[in-house]
């Protein structure tokens, strides 16, 4: 028995926490044709396995045991099948094994598997899968040559030491060769402020550990070019390859730093031909400076690439909290890698030709990984990548970066683009597919007046109280349009109960050629102050008495009726060419009023002709808030495509069961819901046997959605009747701008927030920092250009500046969402960029953990606050609904799987439902804390269980210490509390210190066993007790 690696314990650690992750199995196949001396090389690897001491070895007690008894045999497999299905089936069942993690706590941590075929003299297929725990590569590549010398030449074999490889494993690094490497990358780290780093071009698979399927693209380089550019800058090949891939990762993520993981062998010369797990994976941390030419890029890489080799035995994630500070929970900022081989992993057996087949990994360890391979006259580039990532793209523009070499325009965070113009033209069309150059001349108005013209006897709106037809709401607003020409006033405010008069009151300012600036009647005072203090020269009009109106010029509603019913002359009017403003949130708590001019508007109903299914003389609503966007995308497609429009009664939009009857009564075709006031009527519809089928098109937006939550309504009304579109807009850029039509896969997967493509008015493109153009894959901002766009804030030129840009034909805007490209090209919406939070020094984007609670269970719907208990002390609170609550422990086991622990939230209650605005989004502002913050004494209660002791105290001042929590109880798992398999490195080492044990008596894997602070001290004191 003898201590382990730091990469074996980093993966010992990991199957202990994710036990059915297969990342760290090691397999390979390879097709064999030719004759095959089957017996002879079965032989072979029972010999070469049986030689060497780590292939007797498995895990007990957190240590390498060797069994010499065990003796291993491999496999011999006879399928039964033809040439066509040999090789399939032989994929088939490898793909399985590959992805079956191996028992490292089980003999043996190996396979080895020869197929054959009863009816195939002359192919055959040899398997192996080793545990990473007892072989990296480096090992690996002695193994296949010891098998390749042993069926080629009949070679000797002769066991090796019993403890060959605990004597190389025992050779750790000395002290202040240690004190040296801590001091160097604690120096990389604050230089470059990482301990709150992200390299958010790319998901934290690694400790995320989500589920990822590796996708394969390679490439070929000549040898003789690298070797070019090698002489040239004076280094070697390796060195070349790695500063241009941190040159390709620098552009795709939009980060000036970078930070890769390179695997190193961490053997001395007499270990070279000992097998087993030395390997080390250390981080290369980098800064590419602007514009920095690729001779400087090279230097700088050759640089740390030698001074991390000096430190080849340093373990890093035992250092972690010293490197990063006592704020560290989690740090998973190694989510990519790159590794050199001088020599293909391949055979060369006698009277056989021999190739690699691909096996697919179900997971992974990297969501990016980077090979390079020498083969004869070629450099290989293999890539791998989790399957949102397009690794054929990562193989295009590294060519692409070789080529910007050769002619001279290579620096590290180029203006130009990596991708080629051909491969950014097909992203453009990728993303665009609906895309309408064609510049829509009739206004809204006009679409108005057409509908009047063809069906002027059909209702156009209706109310509680009252009707009008097309023809009627058309006179109405004429007249009042003559009223409201008299006056000089440019902007017309309008705060009205919801009624037919309000659609009168729109139109009429439209004809009078001023701007609607809608005033919600239920709006706070205070923002209503807010709002009217920015809008000089405007008039008024209301249906009520409120104070804040006196000051300025207004006129009540039934006066302005009664003055348009006497005035019915046509009067001639200055167009504008601002629409309407629509105020929305400002970062400084001032609403920012959005110019939406009318070729805007124009521009959203033909994208909403051209891009949705939206049927003639269909039924609407108007459902939301008529100082919300939404409301003229309800109000102008209704009456722009012959509709009736149905005011929703401020009441029946509280109760679900009002709401429904609403709907029934109303034959509604056309639903236009937020997801969280959708989610309230689908609860309400499953209770109800009979189905509403007049409805044709619902359309959900303005909120995040899960596909899933709609499992209930697809399976009571099916996807062909009833379409449901997701739609993502921006007040800024006319309401909506793209649109996703939800699919059965789409439910039945979980898929989230998928946002679809652009609109036929609207152009979107995702670009990272340094505005280059984001590939599938990669996350960045999404900026939204065309005719849809509007043109800025109202008196806010800064804000204009920041998030708009002007051109000749259009507006561009930096809609400041952070989203991901699919490889389709549709788009998913991942979180506001401003909606990320600091917890514990790290940043935490709110929506990414919204997303993975959502993913528990199909009928959860979650949302996650950052709550400030106190000074320094910022927690996440995560709200659901679901059919039932869910055991605190389910919920965190499970998000463990999905997210970063300092990004799982500390605290959730369980709610009926949310409360909503009156937009029908979750009031943030309403939602209870918990009661575990209501009533802190439940700790201490649960505390009193067991009878405290000095063991126990001590441990649990340790556990206040590393956790940085004073809220722990002597029952609260360590996982659950907070804890990680990182911080768990720093509590083992101080109960060493502080029992004064030793490695041999307690073991880390200890404190998986017994992982409250009571179990621990009970282990400790029958320790003590001998």
């Amino acid at each position: 028995m003898f201590n382990t690696t730091c990469m074996q314990s980093s993966i010992l650690l990991h199957q202990k926490e994710f036990p059915e992750d297969a990342s760290y199995n090691l397999p390979y196949l390879w097709k064999l044709s030719g004759h095959l001396d089957v017996p002879k090389l079965s032989k072979v690897l029972e010999k070469v396995f049986n030689i060497h001491d780590v292939y007797h070895m498995f895990i007990k007690d957190g240590k390498n045991n060797l069994d010499w008894s065990k003796h291993f045999i491999p496999q011999v497999k006879t399928i039964d099948q033809n040439r066509e299905i040999f090789e399939k089936s032989v994929v088939k069942d490898t793909y399985r094994l590959a992805n079956q993690p191996l028992d490292v706590f089980k003999w043996p941590l190996e396979e080895a598997i020869i197929y054959q075929s009863k009816y195939i003299k002359d192919e055959f297929f040899l398997f192996l899968n080793i545990s990473h725990e007892i072989c990296d590569v480096y090992s690996a590549y002695q193994l296949f040559t010891e098998i390749n010398d042993g069926y080629n030449r009949h070679l000797y074999f002769q066991n090796s030491s019993q403890f060959e490889s605990s004597k190389a494993i025992n050779k750790t690094i000395n002290k202040s060769r240690e004190e040296r490497a801590i001091g160097y990358f604690k120096e990389r780290i604050n230089s470059f402020n990482l301990s709150t780093f992200s390299q958010e071009g790319l998901a934290n698979g690694v400790e995320s550990k989500k589920v990822l399927y590796e996708k394969h693209s390679d490439c070929k380089l000549p040898l003789h070019l690298i070797q070019k550019i090698a002489n040239k800058n004076e280094k070697d090949i390796f060195e070349v390859l790695l500063s241009f891939y941190l040159i390709l990762l620098a552009n795709l993520t939009g980060k000036q730093t970078i930070i890769t993981g390179i695997p190193i062998a961490n053997r001395r010369s007499e270990d070279k031909k000992t097998h087993g797990c030395f390997i080390n994976n250390l981080p290369l941390i980098i800064r590419l400076e602007k514009n920095e030419p690729f001779s400087k890029v090279c230097d700088d890489a050759s640089q740390q690439l030698h001074r991390i080799l000096k430190y080849q035995r340093f373990d890093v994630n035992t250092h972690l909290p010293e490197l990063f500070g006592k704020s560290l929970k989690n740090v998973g900022f190694m989510n990519n890698s790159v590794t050199f081989y001088k020599h293909e992993i391949n055979f060369d057996l006698a009277g056989l030709d021999s190739s690699i087949v691909p096996i697919e990994h179900r997971y992974a360890m990297f969501p990016l990984s980077v090979e390079f391979e020498v083969l004869d006259k070629d450099v290989i580039i293999h890539v791998q990548s989790e399957d949102t990532i397009d690794a054929r793209l990562i193989t295009m523009s590294f060519q692409n970066i070789i080529k910007a070499y050769q002619a001279n325009r290579l620096t590290s965070t180029s203006e130009y683009s990596i991708l080629s113009h051909e491969q950014k033209e097909n992203l453009f069309y990728l993303e665009n597919s609906n895309y309408s150059a064609k510049k829509e001349s009739s206004s809204a108005l006009d679409r108005f007046e057409h509908s009047v013209a063809k069906f002027p006897n059909q209702i156009a709106i209706n109310d509680e109280n009252s009707t009008l037809t097309y023809l009627q709401l058309d006179e109405n607003s004429d007249s009042m349009s003559n009223t409201l020409s008299t006056y000089n006033e440019k902007f017309v405010v309008v705060s009205l109960e919801p009624n037919v008069h309000l659609l009168e009151v729109i139109l009429a300012i439209f004809k009078a050629g001023k701007i609607y600036v809608p005033l919600d009647k239920k709006m706070p005072e205070s923002r209503k102050n807010l709002i009217l203090k920015q809008i000089s020269n405007s008039l008024i009009i209301t249906d009520y008495n409120d104070h804040l109106f006196y000051s300025y010029n207004h006129i009540l509603l039934q006066k302005l009726i009664e003055d348009s019913s006497q005035r019915r002359e046509m009067i001639s009017k200055q167009k504008e060419k601002i629409a309407y403003i629509i105020f929305t949130s400002g970062s400084t708590g001032t609403p920012k009023g959005v110019l939406v001019s009318h070729v805007a508007l124009s521009s959203l109903l033909t994208s909403q002709r051209t891009s949705l299914p939206v049927p003639q003389k269909s039924n609407w609503v108007l459902f939301h808030s008529y100082s919300f966007d939404y409301s003229m995308f309800e109000i102008f497609g209704s009456l722009a495509n012959c509709g009736t429009l149905h005011i929703v009664p401020q009441e029946t939009k509280l109760y679900p069961d009002q709401f429904r009857r609403f709907i029934k009564e109303n034959n509604i075709n056309i639903l236009t819901q937020t997801p969280s006031s959708f989610l309230s009527l689908q609860q309400y519809d499953m209770t109800q046997p009979d189905q509403l089928q007049s409805l044709k098109l619902i359309l959900i937006g303005g909120e995040d959605v899960k596909f899933s939550d709609l499992k209930p309504w697809t399976k009571k009304y099916g996807f062909s009747d009833s379409k449901i579109y997701n739609l993502y807009g921006v007040t800024e850029a006319a309401v909506v701008s793209t649109a996703h039509l939800v699919t059965e896969k789409d439910v039945m997967n979980s898929r989230v927030n998928i946002i679809g493509h652009s609109l036929s008015q609207t152009v979107i493109s995702v670009k990272n920092n340094f505005g280059q153009d984001v590939i599938p894959g990669f996350k960045g901002e999404l900026i939204i250009t065309g005719n849809q766009v509007a043109s800025g804030y109202l008196n806010n030129p800064e804000a204009t500046r920041t998030a708009f840009k002007s051109s000749v034909n259009s507006y561009t805007f930096k809609s400041g969402d952070l989203v991901k490209v699919l490889p389709n090209g549709e788009i998913q919406y991942l979180a506001r960029i401003d909606k990320q939070v600091q917890i514990s020094g790290h940043r935490v984007e709110i929506g990414e953990v919204e997303n993975a609670f959502d993913q528990l269970r199909s009928d959860i719907h979650s949302c996650v606050i950052a709550h400030d208990f106190g000074e320094n002390d910022r927690r996440l609170i995560g709200y659901y609904t679901a059919k039932s609550s869910i055991e605190e422990g389910i919920i965190i086991k499970y998000l463990k799987t999905k997210l970063p622990t300092y990004m799982i939230p500390a605290f959730y209650v369980f709610l009926d439902g949310f409360p909503l605005t009156v937009n029908g989004k979750v009031n943030k502002r309403k939602l209870p804390l918990p009661d575990k913050i209501m009533n802190s004494s439940s700790h201490n209660i649960k505390s009193g269980i067991i009878k405290k002791s000095s063991t126990l105290e001590q441990l649990r001042a340790i556990w206040y210490e590393v956790l940085n929590n004073d809220h722990i109880s002597n029952d609260d798992n360590f996982f659950e509390a907070g804890g990680t398999s990182v911080l768990i490195t720093q509590v083992y080492i101080k109960i060493l210190e502080k029992f004064d044990l030793n490695q041999d008596e307690m073991s880390m894997i200890d404190l998986f066993d017994y992982a409250t602070p009571a179990e621990q001290a009970k282990y400790i004191a029958k320790l003590k007790k001998g």
